[in-house]
């Protein structure tokens, strides 16, 4: 298993920073909660 961030240099802080774990996808917006995005992290993970 592995996670993979992508986003574009040009768009730093104004993009969302997109992981992908496994099939799965979460866009991450700039002010998102640190604690709430390891929480779903460590959830998607364990489903995967």
């Amino acid at each position: 298993m592995s996670v993979v961030t992508t986003s574009s240099p040009s768009d730093a802080g104004r993009s969302p920073l997109t992981l992908r774990i496994g099939s799965v996808e979460i866009d991450v917006r700039p002010g998102y909660d640190a604690s709430t995005l390891a929480e779903l992290i460590r959830l998607v993970m364990h489903v995967c």
